[in-house]
Order: C-alpha cells, then structure tokens, then sequence
C-alpha cells in the first residue's frame, strides 16, 4: 500500500517579507519543545508593559522566534516590526558613539585573533550571553549597555514601536501605547526579566 506524502509549503515573494515569515516557520519548527514557553512568556510580557503585541526577533536575519498579541491587530504587523529591525540597524551605525564603536571593533579584532590562534575546543567558548557575558578579558558586559541598541519609533496612531537589542543577536519589538512609555524603566527591567527566562530555557550555560 502506497503511503502519502504531506507536503508542507509556504507561498513567498521577493516583494514582501514573507520569505522571511516563511524561514520563520521553519525555525519555529526546531525549537518547537521550547516554543510554548517563549509564547507564554512573551505573553506575560505584554501584561506586564501594557503592550498590544510582542516580536522576538533573530535581529539580522528578520526571522522572528515567538509572537504573543494581547488582543486581535490588523495583518503587516510583521512588515513594521522588521522594517522596525532595518532601521535601529542602519542608524544606529551613524549614530554610535566612537567610544562604544572602537570597543565593538577591539573586542571583534580580539575575537578573530583567537579564533586564528584556536582550535575547536576555544572557539566554543566565543558564545556568550546575560550572566555569562564577558569582552574576552573576563570583564562582566553589561546587557543594558549602549552596545545594545535601542529605539522607539512612533506611529501615525496613539501608538509606537519599541526596539531593543538583546545579548546573542536578539532583539524585542513591543508596539505600545505612547503615554505608557513613562514607565520605560520598569518596561526595561521587565524585558531584561524576560531574557534570563529565555535564556533558562534555552539552557545556553
């Protein structure tokens, strides 16, 4: 008896994002056992910060990890979070102070020396995230550095678009209401609560 085959597709075009909503699937599929709790916790991130919808991004490929929306919002909401990505990117490139700039270039100089002089065995070791973060000479980084980025972006409604860089090339999008960013702090403190979680998950130590 013949068995058949189930073919899973997706319909992409090289004049949207859907290639990378596509890619995005895809990825979901192989962490898929850790999937439900960065939903969950993305969820619980949104009630606490008050926002409309959150995105965990892969920061340079625009592949998104999870999503949590607190209430039902108009479709795209991807194409704004990523053209969101492109843009703290591409500024903040311009916009980088020289101090932060030259350390990011020593620390990356320093890292393919190591890599050059190296085997396998240290180039383990060049994967580094919160709690475990160092610039190569066991000094601790900080996540909440200018070396992470940061932006808010606002929106022709009464809401905006909040970017934040996270450790081992991640980054969160929040679209939130604009008077509740008074509370930017607390919603900072609450993404950095919410990384360490992911970060447990992930069990990168």
């Amino acid at each position: 008896m013949r068995s058949q085959l189930r073919l899973n597709f997706n319909l992409t075009s090289i004049y949207d994002h859907s290639v990378f909503q596509a890619f995005s699937v895809v990825v979901q599929k192989l962490i898929q056992p850790r999937l439900q709790y960065i939903n969950e916790l993305l969820e619980m991130l949104n009630g606490t910060c008050n926002a409309v919808y959150s995105y965990l991004f892969l920061s340079r490929s625009k592949i998104y990890l999870a999503s949590a929306e607190r209430h039902r919002v108009k479709s795209r909401t991807y194409d704004l979070c990523s053209d969101a990505i492109d843009v703290v990117i591409k500024t903040s490139d311009i916009y980088t102070p020289l101090a932060v700039a030259a350390h990011a270039a020593r620390k990356n100089r320093g890292a393919a020396d190591n890599g050059s002089n190296s085997g396998p065995r240290q180039r383990q070791s060049s994967v580094r995230t919160t709690g475990d973060l160092d610039d190569g000479n066991g000094a601790m980084v900080d996540p909440t550095s200018a070396e992470f980025k940061r932006s808010v972006i606002d929106l022709n409604t009464d809401e905006c678009i909040y970017v934040r860089e996270l450790p081992n090339s991640l980054a969160i999008v929040l679209m939130i209401e604009r008077n509740k960013l008074q509370y930017r702090s607390m919603i900072d403190h609450n993404i950095n609560i919410f990384f360490k979680a992911v970060q447990e998950i992930f069990n990168f130590h």
